[in-house]
Parts: C-alpha cells; sequence; structure tokens
C-alpha cells in the first residue's frame, strides 16, 4: 500500500501531480488538510485553494481562484489578472521557480484545472499539487501521478471514529455495545455519517438509540441523502429546522453576529438553535465567526426544499437557484409558500422584472436582488421582509412605497443612489444594520432620525460622501461606524459625542478628516478607534477621557502593509518631523488606561520625551516601539503586570532595556545598534526572547539557572557576544529553541556526526520513557549576500511521519549553533523497532557542519544503543522572509478537529488509499 504522504514526502524534484478522488463525505478534504498541515513547513510556499467547485460558479470565479493562488504563494496583498488567459501567463511566469505545496479542493471540472494548474512546468522543482474530487475523469485531464481512491473505512476503524463523537472517545458501556456495532454497520464506512450520527446519538438514552436505529433500518442502504437526513428529522422543534434550512440555503459562510440579528427578528431562537445545530454536526462555527457546514449536509437541506414542490419552484420555502429565481420572477410564479429568496449572482446584463412577480409572496421575510431592475408598483413587495440585500440598486433613490417597516438588515452595496429617500427621513423602527458601501454616487447619509435601532453604520468607499447628517446623534444604541476610505469627508459632527453607546469607528483612509469634535472623550463606550491615513494633527483635550479606548490606530496610510497587521496589533504612527509635534501623542497615550495594545512607529520620540507614564497602562498586554531615538526606556515598563509581548526595532541609539515583568511571553529587540546589554526575567511561563542583529550585545545577566522553558535566538549578535555567555547558555539551557554564535556541538549532545545527516534507533525497550528529544546543529551562509532559511527533517520511518523544524535565518560565513526540542509523540510511538532519519535539506548556500542527538530517556538498566549513521540528505527549499517570530503558540493553517486528527493517523500512518492509476 503506497501512502498519501510518502508521495508529498518524496525528496525528488520532480513535480508530482496527487489527486485524491472518492464519494463526498469519505473524507478527502479531510485528508488534504491533514496532509497540508503536515507537510507545508518544508516548501517555500503554500495555498490551500478550498470548495473550487462552488467558487468557480460565482462570476470571475476562476479568475478570482487565480488571483487567490498568486496571492496566496507570492504574500501580495493584491493582484488582478483580468482574465483566465493573462491568469495562466502570470501563473506560468511567477510560480515556475518557487517550491510550492498547493492544494486544490474539490475540484468538479477540466476547466478549473486548466486555469490553476494545467502543467508540471508551471512549477518550482519539488512541488507538490495535491487535488481533491469526486469525478476520476477530471483529474486524467493532467495526467496525474497518482489518483488514489479513499476506501470506507474498516469495521475497526469506523468504531474508534465513532466513539470520538459519540463517546467523547471513551469506550462504550456494555448496554451500548451492541447498538454501536448497528450504528456503525449502518454508515458503511463513511466518515460524514459516523460523525454527524455520533454528534446526534452523543448522552441519549438507550431507548432514544433504539429508536433511531429503528428509523434507519427503514431507510435502504446507499442512500447518503436519507442517512443524512435523519439528523434533521430528528431536530427537536420546529424552529430549529427552519433556522437549519435558512442557513443551508443562504448563509453558509455568513457571520454569526449578522445571520442572529437577521433570523432573531424572523421570530427563531438562533441562539440555542445553533448550539443545538453545532452539537449534532449540522453547523460549524469557525474560530473566525463564521458559519460553516459539509456540502453534503448543505446539499441535503437544499433537497428537502426542493422536494416541497419538485416541479414547480414558486411553491417552494426557499429559492436559491438562479435558474429557480429568474424563471418564478419572469413567470410571476411565486406564491406565499416563498419565505426566502436569493439571486445573489451579478449578471452581465441587469435583470428586468416586473414588480407584480413579487405580489403573491405575501410572507416573504429574506431577499436578495443583486444586479436586477424591477419595474412597476413597489408597494407590492411583501411587508414581512427583515433582510433586503441589493447590490447595484439603479434608483436615485428608495421608493416610498417600499414598505421597510420590519426590515433589520438593509445592504444597499455599490448602489447609485446619490440620496438614500427622497423625504426627509423614512421611519424604519427595526432596522439595526445599514451598509450604503461603494455608493459612488452618494453625497451626503440618509436623515438617521427614523433608525432609533440602528446598531451599525457602514458606508465604506463612498468616495463623494461630503456630509453626515447631524441627526447621528439621535442614535443612542449605535454601536459600530465605518467611514473608511470616505475622501472627501471633512468633518464628523458635533452631535456625533451624544452617541455614547458607539464602540467602533473606523475613519481609516479619510485624507481630508483633520480633527476629530471637542467633545469627542464623550464616547465613554468607544473600545476602537482607527483612524489611519486621516490627517488629524492632534486629539482633542477630551481624549483622555476615553476610559475604554483599548484598540487605537493612528497610521500612516498604506493599503498593503495596514492589511498585514494582525487585527490584534493596533499602531500609533505620526510621522512629523518635529519631535514636539507629538507631545500631544504621548500625553494622549499616557491617559488611556484600558488600552491593550500600543505601537509607536517612526514617532521621532527621543530622551526629551517623558515616557514615564507608560508604566500607567495596566492594561497593556502588547508594546512595539520601533524607529525611535531614545537611549534608553523608563523603568516604569517593569510596573506593566499584564504585558505580554514587546517588540523593539530600528532604535539605532538605544542600548539596554528595563526589568521586564513576570508575565512577559515575547520579547524581540532586532537591527538596534547600539544595543549592549539585556537582563533575563524570571518568568515561570513559556518565553521567546529574541535578539536580532544586535552585533554590540555583549552583556547578558540572569539571576538563577536559566527557565527551561526559554526560546532563545542571537541571530546576527555574533561580535561581541562573550565566550563566558555561550558557555553559561550551552551548559545550563534545555529550552525547546535556541540559537546562538558558535562552532562546537555541546558537551551534553552525547550522539554526534559530521555533515547534514544522522541515523539513529530508540532504546529498545517498552520500559523506556523517552520525554524529549534535542537536536544541535553547527551552520552557516556561503555567500555574504542575502540571509537564507533552512528546513530539517526528523522522519520516522518505521511509521512514516515526519517532523520540520526552522532552522532560523543565517548570517553570512558566520558559525551558529542551532538547537531546539521535540516530544516524541509528535512524531512516534515509542516501540522496539523503530528507526528515525533526521536530515538537513540541501540548499546551495547552506552549510550543515555537524549535528548532535540527545535523547532524554528515563532508561532501564539494560537498555543502551543508539546507531549513527550518515543518510542521504531530502529535497531543496527556498527563503522565507519573515521579519518576527511567529506566536509560540501557532493555529495550524488550516484547522483540523479532534475527528479529523484521527482521520489523519488513520489515513497517514494506518490503512491509508489505495492507489488505482499510476501512469507511466
Amino acid at each position: 500500500m503506497i501512502r498519501v504522504n510518502e508521495q508529498v514526502n518524496d525528496p525528488s524534484d520532480y513535480v508530482r501531480f496527487i489527486v485524491i478522488w472518492g464519494m463526498g463525505g469519505i473524507g478527502k478534504t479531510t485528508l488534504a488538510k491533514a496532509v497540508f498541515n503536515q507537510f507545508f513547513h518544508g516548501f517555500e510556499a503554500k495555498c490551500f485553494l478550498a470548495n473550487i467547485r462552488e467558487n468557480s460558479e460565482q462570476p470571475n470565479g476562476l479568475v478570482h481562484l487565480q488571483e487567490q493562488l498568486l496571492h496566496d504563494i507570492l504574500r501580495f496583498q493584491k493582484i488582478e489578472v483580468g482574465n483566465i488567459d493573462r491568469g495562466i501567463n502570470v501563473i506560468k511566469e511567477r510560480l515556475k521557480s518557487r517550491r510550492v505545496l498547493v492544494v486544490l479542493d474539490d475540484v468538479s471540472h477540466r476547466d478549473q484545472l486548466k486555469a490553476l494548474a494545467r502543467e508540471r512546468e508551471w512549477f518550482g522543482p519539488g512541488s507538490r499539487i495535491i487535488i481533491t474530487t469526486r469525478n476520476q475523469d477530471s483529474a486524467k485531464e493532467i495526467n496525474a501521478d497518482c489518483i488514489y481512491k479513499l476506501p470506507p473505512l474498516n469495521d475497526h476503524e469506523s468504531r474508534q471514529l465513532f466513539k470520538q463523537y459519540a463517546f467523547r472517545n471513551c469506550d462504550p458501556s456494555a448496554e451500548f455495545f451492541e447498538l454501536t456495532k448497528d450504528v456503525v454497520s449502518y454508515c458503511e464506512g463513511l466518515p460524514l455519517a459516523l460523525e454527524v450520527l455520533g454528534s446526534y446519538l452523543l448522552e441519549l438514552s438507550v431507548e432514544d438509540w433504539k429508536s433511531a436505529l429503528h428509523q434507519l433500518r427503514r431507510i435502504p442502504h446507499g442512500d447518503i441523502q436519507k442517512k443524512l437526513e435523519i439528523s434533521y428529522h430528528a431536530l427537536g422543534s420546529e424552529d430549529d429546522k427552519k433556522l437549519f434550512l435558512d442557513i443551508a440555503c443562504f448563509f453558509v459562510g455568513w457571520d454569526k453576529n449578522l445571520v442572529v440579528k437577521v433570523l432573531e427578528a424572523c421570530d427563531l431562537f438562533v441562539g440555542l438553535g445553533l448550539d443545538v445545530l453545532s452539537r449534532r454536526s449540522l453547523v460549524k462555527i469557525t474560530y473566525n465567526n463564521k458559519l460553516e457546514m459539509h456540502e453534503l449536509i448543505r446539499d441535503m437541506g437544499r433537497e428537502i426544499v426542493r422536494r416541497e414542490s419538485p416541479h414547480n419552484p414558486g411553491k417552494r420555502s426557499r429559492l436559491f437557484s438562479q435558474n429557480d429565481v429568474l424563471a418564478t420572477l419572469r413567470n410571476h410564479s411565486g406564491t406565499e409558500q416563498v419565505e426566502g429568496l436569493v439571486s445573489n449572482y451579478y449578471l452581465k446584463l441587469a435583470e428586468k422584472v416586473d414588480a407584480k412577480a413579487f405580489e403573491r409572496m405575501r410572507l416573504l421575510r429574506l431577499l436578495e436582488l443583486n444586479n436586477i431592475h424591477v419595474d412597476g408598483d413597489y408597494g407590492l413587495f411583501s411587508k414581512e421582509l427583515r433582510w433586503l440585500c441589493w447590490h447595484g440598486f439603479p434608483l436615485d433613490f428608495l421608493p416610498d412605497e417600499l414598505y421597510l417597516g420590519n426590515l433589520v438588515v438593509l445592504d444597499m452595496q455599490y448602489s447609485k443612489l446619490p440620496s438614500t429617500w427622497k423625504t426627509n427621513s423614512k421611519e424604519m423602527p427595526r432596522l439595526k444594520v445599514l451598509n450604503l458601501s461603494y455608493s459612488h454616487f452618494l453625497t451626503k447619509t440618509p436623515d438617521f432620525s427614523g433608525l432609533s435601532k440602528l446598531e451599525e453604520l457602514i458606508m465604506e468607499d463612498c468616495k463623494e460622501l461630503k456630509e453626515i447628517d447631524r441627526s447621528i446623534g439621535c442614535l443612542k444604541g449605535l454601536l459600530l461606524m465605518n467611514l473608511k476610505d470616505c475622501e472627501k469627508l471633512k468633518s464628523i459632527p458635533h452631535s456625533i459625542c451624544k452617541v455614547r453607546s458607539l464602540q467602533v469607528l473606523d475613519i481609516r483612509g479619510c485624507s481630508n478628516l483633520m480633527r476629530l469634535p471637542d467633545d469627542f472623550g464623550n464616547l465613554e463606550s468607544l473600545i476602537e478607534l482607527r483612524a489611519d491615513g486621516a490627517l488629524i494633527m492632534q486629539s482633542p483635550i477630551s481624549f483622555a477621557n476615553l476610559k475604554n479606548l483599548s484598540k487605537l490606530s493612528l497610521c500612516g496610510y498604506n493599503r498593503r502593509r495596514s492589511s498585514s497587521i494582525s487585527a490584534l496589533l493596533w499602531s500609533w504612527i505620526s510621522k512629523r518631523e518635529a519631535p514636539k509635534e507629538n507631545n500631544w501623542l504621548i500625553a494622549s497615550v499616557c491617559g488611556l488606561r484600558s488600552l491593550t495594545d500600543l505601537r509607536l512607529m517612526d514617532c521621532n520620540i527621543s530622551d526629551d520625551a517623558n515616557l514615564e507614564g507608560i508604566g500607567s497602562l495596566q492594561s497593556l498586554r502588547r508594546f512595539h516601539l520601533s524607529g525611535s531615538h531614545l537611549r534608553s526606556l523608563p523603568g516604569s515598563i517593569s510596573a506593566l503586570s499584564n504585558l505580554q509581548h514587546f517588540k523593539v526595532g530600528c532604535c539605532p541609539k538605544l542600548e539596554s532595556l528595563p526589568d521586564l515583568p513576570q508575565k512577559i511571553k515575547t520579547v524581540v529587540v532586532s537591527r538596534c545598534e547600539s544595543f549592549r546589554k539585556i537582563s533575563l526575567p524570571n518568568t515561570q511561563v513559556q518565553t521567546g526572547m529574541y535578539f536580532w542583529d544586535c552585533p554590540r550585545l555583549a552583556e547578558i545577566s540572569h539571576s538563577g539557572e536559566l527557565n527551561p522553558f526559554y526560546l532563545l535566538n542571537f541571530k546576527g549578535c555574533h561580535k561581541q557576544l562573550s565566550a563566558k555567555l555561550n558557555e553559561l547558555i550551552l551548559k545550563s539551557w534545555r529550552g525547546t529553541e535556541l540559537f546562538v554564535p558558535g562552532s562546537n556541538i555541546p558537551e551534553w549532545f552525547e550522539y554526534q556526526s559530521t555533515g547534514p545527516s544522522i541515523f539513529f534507533q530508540l532504546p529498545a525497550c517498552h520500559s523506556c520513557k523517552l520525554n524529549r528529544i534535542f537536536v544541535s546543529y553547527i551552520i552557516c551562509n556561503r555567500i555574504t549576500t542575502k540571509e537564507i532559511i533552512g528546513y530539517s527533517r526528523l522522519f520516522n520511518t518505521t511509521r512514516g511521519k515526519s517532523k520540520w523544524s526552522r532552522l532560523g535565518c543565517l548570517l553570512p560565513f558566520t558559525n551558529h549553533i542551532s538547537i531546539f526540542s521535540i516530544a516524541p509523540e509528535e512524531i512516534m510511538e515509542v516501540y522496539e523497532g523503530i528507526e528515525v532519519v533526521l536530515d538537513v535539506e540541501p540548499h546551495p548556500h547552506l552549510m550543515i557542519r555537524a549535528i548532535g542527538i540527545h535523547l532524554e530517556v528515563e532508561k532501564c538498566p539494560s537498555c543502551s544503543g543508539i546507531y549513527i549513521d550518515d543518510v542521504e540528505a531530502g529535497p531543496s527549499h527556498g527563503d522565507s522572509h519573515d521579519e518576527y517570530p511567529q506566536e509560540i503558540e501557532k493555529e495550524p493553517t488550516t484547522k483540523i478537529t479532534a475527528g479529523e486528527q484521527w482521520l489523519l493517523r488513520y489515513y497517514l500512518v494506518g490503512v491509508t488509499a489505495r492507489p488505482i492509476l499510476v501512469p507511466s
């Protein structure tokens, strides 16, 4: 049996196309995610293109996918290719020299492959292109090296996966044992069915299990649609079923909070309902609060709706297919059964329909009409509308006869509106979200006096907007106001200061906005202020009254840069010549006691500035200082008891750091030419200490033994770093990562070898306990022109598992010692006969002079024997250009659930996929 991971991990420079083929729900995407997460560290660049079938069906879908592929690999903020043919040329030209790992997930047609990965010559040597598909024929178009058909799980493996969900990974009790066998037998090895049914049966009684099994036996085997539908029919309330169908038909991929606003207005118990759907694996809420649904489950819900009236779409409760929507509108065949209608495809030519098409749809509550022109009496629209989305609305104003009294969300992006409504105001007493973004003809905001419940006002990129109506002050419940890129806006009315509920204000890119209202400090609930690119020359006197402000951005405007900064890192950037102009900045900062994230960059701060007040920011967790002229930092920084991440960069006069707080997790000092000494903090948390390109660093003090959890990196500090310091670190350190100047493997590495590879076996005894594996390298760079990145691989040859590690940025012609440790369970199970190879991937400018291995083993008296030998190293690698270290605990690139982690072990280590085609 050939394993998928062996194809990806093959050291050859041959570009491989690997296809994973199988029915829906069998685990193709899960396997692709697992392989991607396991091996992406070993490639120069990576890209996971998800849901290609669905995304390619959108207008210009293939073009957007090409742009996403280029963006992810080249790491540019935005790349526009215009059309498919040009996209092909750009991909061929820009990726042909890069070693990449690409996953093309859910490919359904050969045109998708032709646009994204037609030929091997498009990618650099050693690249791996993984394709998941339900259609074997589409994979043949690219002459795949191997096509793997995923088999169903066998009986034993099915039980293991099922108990992950039905029993939270515990063994079933005796009374459930036979019932478990029956359910597993029914699922016929389909992972999705095991997950859905296991989640449904969790914590149910024996009688409920028997009832569910009785129902299962009435459904023909092999009918996956009906099998999945069992979980739908098992939902306890009609509200839960209605919620599930609304999400399946309209809201997959939406922000959870917005869906809650819309559907709660439809009298659904959305909070409780989402919890039920999530626990039963019908809906997943992602880490960024989006609603996700497996496409088989989504299609199951849509099939339930289709069966309501198979031959007459106008009698169904929900219309989501473009063909069905247009047919219903053209034929005026909609009925009272229709509750939701969505036309979210952007047609090349605007579709014209008569308002009479809506006359009989009196219960319509959810409506999206993008690029559709409606003629006639707008009074015929349903008065039950809760959500109206009409991108590209063609009229000059919203007609008075259009009843919006029950509307909760009004989304009119890209409209032609010069004003929002014809009369001065419009009564919309339930409206919570108003989005008029990208309405380039809009010159003034609407009168807000009739919008008493408004919570979110979004007017991004309204380029002609010049005036905000004074009635903004009557919005007592407004939480968010987004005016980003409203370039002609010169002022914000003083009445905004009456909106004491406001939590987020975004005025980025308002390049003519120079002042904030004098009473701005009255916004007592303001948590986040984004003002990058606004020409605000000074803050109001009341600014320090913003006691709840925790995230603040006053940056010089730069689209590419600002998009790449994490949403949790907010910056203060003010590029002004005279330091005295920044006095208001420092004074204002020190008065913001709730501030959690502070970034002072290129502010021309010198020793004349009084920074002692920084110590009063007791909530501060992140502090980044860059481009200053300070020689020292205030000692009050040590009083920041909650500070966890501290970074200093490009401060040429800075000589030292003050004592740091005990909760510190990350310290970075980079490119500080005068930096001479540091006192390591006495911290009991995992701490990363990075000192990069500080050539005069010579003094490091620390009381007691070095903390065993330190990550220490002294790249580029070789000129003055003393031998005594090296000796202190190398003798007493037992942490997880170390990078320090040096030419000899430390003595405590009992197994050493010259060259880039080493081979060893684990102790052949079950009584031995392997706690950690320490790896040490002596590495250097052969060239003087640039820094490079190296990678090593610890490969368990017996179990076929690998652990990739980055060797770090290397300086020209200098020897550095790189040491890291890993937990053995990351790559191996400790039992007799395990063979392990450690090798470093060759790089034309990277030299590995020696490798050392230290096994931290609790041995039995009879154990010994680690054998050292040289083996051939692996494939080549490219560069990486990360300026700052990753967080100590980083989420996987593509998140994997507990059940998916089990499938990772199954497919990559256990039975694996079956190769059915190996072209010559």
